[in-house]
């Protein structure tokens, strides 16, 4: 929030906004009794948190009747360690009794939750036949934390809400936000990395920061809450808009983590900038960028089509053939055979002898035996060219609506791609595209829709994805323009990992 806040104020020295800070600790009752605080004491104007619905109605109602709370139900505090632990362990041990084996820890601080695992991993609860599962609000932040706890943790599951870390905006941020922590926690500067909370609080007060902007200098609270309820930018966390005094929010793309591995196993493209994060094995699976565009029945295809049962060279040698039989025979019989003195004659006689219908009879062996092996040949290359037909009027000739990059950049025409990939920064740095112009679809499922109802005029898919959206919606659709060469996909592994070596010298 500090940073967003800076940002600001190098942006104008109009308004000046100060940030007060209540730590709720996670409870419902202290996030009520800080808000409290905040709008009696501090006088603030607006407020910023991970603060619920209840919570805020409570505040509400809390504010008209001007009570305060003084009491909550909490862990004890960090400060009483020796508590804290025995408490912990008390806990555990009676589920270890209970024989428990599966275990979900829905809400929690991420320093509770470092004692908690601490504790289990003593207890020998992280063991083989335990299952630990931790929502996303800690899942979120695992990789913010040193090696030595995240070693107390392996084999936890979880569910981290994922964002793009591809674009220069977060990449700009993210190095700001290093230094800024360092310079506080020098000790902990190398699991300094931005979580998903870290990019909402940033949105959060440039969304209030961008609104004072906006606002008269004399504005109400009122008129404030409008004018953040107007808000339609990109943050760094998503979309900023609202509707109905909420915010609204695209489906979350949550990434399966398991801190028991030293690797990463799905489909995740090698990319030259993420050798700064980590170490790739060879690629698996070849891999590359692919437009994918409506399609139409192309008719003027379907009309000449029989032309492509065989190659140009096939029908050159096929035709030179016939014709040099035909002369060969005339050449044969026309001295003593009166049918076929006439050059007319001669070619009436090779047409049908293409279908077998021929009536002029052969007075020569020597025609006869010219004849027969070519006769075998006609059917031969009659049964081939009706084969070939009917497999091609089988699959019907598509014609790409777009069918070249070019066309999509010189008409500014929409593009849609997976907003949580590298694809939005490979669309916009190497191909050219405006960000304006390029639309972020959340599902494969949404693509069609968006195709339907002119959001997009092409979409970009790495070759396997669009294998699948192919293979799911094959009518309509269709490849087109070249292949754009990426690393393909490989396994992932943290920086110095031997692993990579190994993975890559095994496959």
């Amino acid at each position: 929030m500090e940073m967003a806040v800076q940002d600001f104020h190098h942006l104008t020295c109009l308004i000046h906004l100060v940030l007060r800070f209540k730590d709720s600790q996670g409870s419902s009752a202290r996030a009520a009794s800080s808000a409290l605080e905040l709008i009696g004491s501090e006088e603030v104007e607006a407020i910023i948190g991970t603060i619920t619905p209840p919570e805020a109605t409570l505040v509400s109602e809390i504010e008209k009747a001007t009570r305060e709370i003084d009491h909550h139900l909490s862990f004890p505090p960090q400060s009483s360690v020796s508590e804290h632990n025995g408490a912990i362990k008390q806990e555990l041990r009676k589920l270890r009794s209970n024989s428990n084996r599966v275990f979900i820890l829905v809400q929690s601080s991420i320093r509770f939750a470092i004692s908690l695992f601490e504790k289990a991993k003593q207890m020998g609860m992280m063991e083989k036949g335990y299952v630990w599962i931790v929502a996303d609000e800690i899942a979120s932040l695992l990789y913010s934390i040193d090696s030595s706890a995240l070693y107390n943790m392996h084999g936890v599951l979880g569910f981290r809400t994922s964002f793009i870390d591809s674009s220069k905006s977060f990449r700009r941020f993210k190095t700001k936000f290093r230094k800024h922590y360092g310079t506080r926690y020098a000790e902990e500067e190398e699991y300094s990395n931005p979580s998903i909370y870290a990019l909402r609080a940033y949105d959060a007060a440039s969304t209030v920061a961008e609104a004072m902007d906006k606002s008269p200098a004399n504005a109400t609270s009122k008129e404030l809450f409008k004018q953040i309820l107007s808000s339609n930018s990109e943050g760094l966390s998503g979309r900023i808009r609202f509707r109905n005094t909420t915010l609204l929010k695209h489906l979350p793309t949550f990434q399966v983590i398991n801190v028991g591995l030293d690797a990463a196993v799905e489909d995740t493209e090698i990319m030259a900038y993420r050798y700064q994060y980590a170490e790739f094995s060879q690629p698996y699976l070849e891999s590359g960028l692919i437009m994918v565009v409506t399609a139409k029945p192309d008719k003027s295809k379907e009309r000449w089509v029989f032309l492509e049962t065989f190659t140009r060279r096939m029908w050159l040698i096929t035709i030179a053939m016939h014709t040099f039989i035909g002369f060969v025979i005339w050449l044969i019989e026309h001295a003593e055979n009166p049918d076929l003195t006439r050059f007319g004659a001669v070619l009436w006689f090779s047409i049908t002898v293409l279908f077998f219908a021929h009536r002029e009879p052969l007075r020569s062996n020597l025609s006869r035996f010219v004849l027969a092996p070519w006769l075998f040949a006609i059917l031969i290359i009659s049964a081939s060219f009706t084969a070939s037909l009917n497999s091609m009027l089988t699959i019907s000739h598509l014609q790409p609506s777009v069918s070249d990059i070019d066309t999509l950049l010189r008409t500014n025409a929409s593009v849609g791609c997976n907003g949580n990939s590298f694809i939005v920064g490979y669309l916009i740095n190497v191909l050219g595209f405006k960000p304006k112009n390029i639309r972020k679809i959340d599902s494969i499922n949404d693509y069609p829709d968006a195709f339907r109802n002119g959001d997009i005029q092409a979409a970009f898919f790495v070759v396997p994805h669009a294998k699948v959206f192919l293979a799911k919606y094959c009518k309509g659709f269709t490849m087109t323009g070249p292949t754009f060469k990426l690393g393909g996909f490989g396994f992932v592994f943290p920086k110095g990992s031997r692993l990579a070596f190994e993975f890559s010298e095994a496959s």
